[in-house]
């Protein structure tokens, strides 16, 4: 137990200070700034709380916040550099623990309990969303963790005691097959003479690659000509492409994969081939011409032609690109085809005007779709790229459907011991 003395029994203004023994039998002291008594009791207080839970740290020996966060961000530029941390999660990093730091900084990480939490939680409400409440959360989480690591903290209290986080709002909704076939009409639309070639070609990309190959967005901005086998009907994924890393490899090893090229695929990839060997034919040497303008004519006037000649040998380079042949690597480029295509769809939110899904829900539609047609969960979870199956249970169990296994496989063992000719108890006498 605490206990509270002056430290200087005979001396007026000598302050007030706690002494105690803490878990390893070491004698210690702290003293309150204020050197009161009032303080020194509530310092007792404390001290007491955190002996007995078991996560106290001498407070001259404890590290703050900041600068459990100053040695995390570091540690995670490390990992990034040497490959081992994806440049979005890292950006997500950065953003979570900025905001713990400009509201708890100053704090020691060993004052930080459930109750602490749980106050700042309940005064982020009015000003942030259920979902980024939850993140900045889990980003102070980690950086108790990080601080156990590092020997500066006993215990994680959050771990064992958790705080109490809002409820998030509901998931956006799936792409439905009425909400795909409203997108493939819109893409494979012929009469939108309007529309730039690339533009829409691009929009095919996103929506087949998404609906019915169940590539994620990096993967789609990542694929090459070299990686399409249209003769054996098959997509290599074997890199991802964003702003921050650039083309990279899967993190995990599930993450390259064969996809199948089905017919919607097919349509879209041939129509990309297509325009890509145009392209090339016009911006060749033999064609000079100094004006940008005279160039996206003759590419439009020959995408019009039918009896245009042309090969695979032609086409090279990056499937979702522009006119010019250049990779469209932003995720921005992205978005922005895709919210044009919902919009001429008419697949918006009525008062917001934004769109219903975003292209990684894509993904999900495709998860469904695999589902809805009977696929088992072994085979879904290799065609979408988890490395667990658990994992594909987790964020997608509530597809599969309902069925009567389980009550056909316990009656199936129940017969093999006979269990029919058992004796029953009459209830009713």
């Amino acid at each position: 137990m605490a206990s509270v003395r002056k430290l200087k029994p005979n001396d007026p203004n000598s302050p007030w200070v706690v002494e105690y023994t803490d878990a390893d039998g070491k004698r210690r002291r702290a003293t309150p700034k204020s050197g009161l008594k009032k303080d020194a009791d509530k310092l007792r207080r404390e001290i007491e709380a955190e002996l007995d839970s078991g996560v106290h740290v001498a407070r001259m020996e404890g590290a703050s916040i900041r600068e459990v966060a100053e040695q995390f961000m570091q540690q995670c530029e490390f990992r990034h550099h040497i490959g081992d941390l994806a440049g979005n999660t890292l950006r997500s990093y950065r953003g979570g623990v900025r905001r713990v730091v400009a509201d708890l900084g100053d704090r020691q990480a060993h004052s930080i309990t459930t109750d602490a939490a749980q106050e700042w939680i309940d005064s982020l409400r009015s000003t942030m969303k259920p979902r980024t409440i939850r993140w900045v959360y889990i980003s102070l989480n980690m950086l108790l963790s990080f601080a156990v690591k590092k020997k500066w903290l006993k215990r994680n209290i959050l771990r064992d005691d958790p705080a109490r986080l809002p409820k998030l709002e509901k998931r956006k909704e799936i792409p439905s097959r009425e909400n795909l076939t409203l997108l493939l009409k819109q893409a494979f639309d012929e009469s939108l003479d309007n529309q730039a070639i690339s533009t829409r070609i691009n929009q095919q990309i996103i929506l087949t690659l998404g609906a019915f190959g169940g590539l994620r967005p990096g993967e789609i901005l990542g694929l090459r000509w070299e990686d399409v086998d249209l003769d054996c009907g098959s997509i290599s994924i074997r890199h991802t492409l964003s702003r921050f890393d650039g083309l990279k490899c899967p993190k995990t090893e599930a993450g390259e994969r064969e996809i199948p090229i089905t017919h919607p695929i097919r349509a879209a990839l041939m129509n990309a081939a297509r325009h890509r060997a145009i392209v090339n034919q016009a911006r060749a040497p033999g064609h000079k011409s100094y004006v940008e303008a005279t160039v996206m004519s003759r590419i439009a006037r020959w995408w019009k032609n039918p009896d245009f000649r042309w090969s695979m040998d032609e086409v090279n380079g990056w499937v979702w690109a522009n006119d010019k042949g250049q990779e469209r690597h932003r995720e921005h480029y992205m978005r922005t085809a895709f919210d044009n295509m919902m919009k001429k769809a008419k697949l918006v939110d009525g008062e917001t005007g934004r769109r219903m899904f975003t292209p990684h829900a894509l993904r999900h539609a495709a998860v469904s779709l695999l589902i809805d047609a009977g696929l088992p969960v072994m085979n879904v979870s290799k065609m979408i790229g988890h490395t667990r199956v658990s994992t594909t249970l987790d964020i997608y169990a509530h597809l599969f459907p309902d069925d009567d296994r389980i009550s056909t496989a316990a009656h199936a063992v129940a017969a093999t011991f006979d269990a029919t000719k058992t004796r029953l108890i009459d209830v009713t006498s």
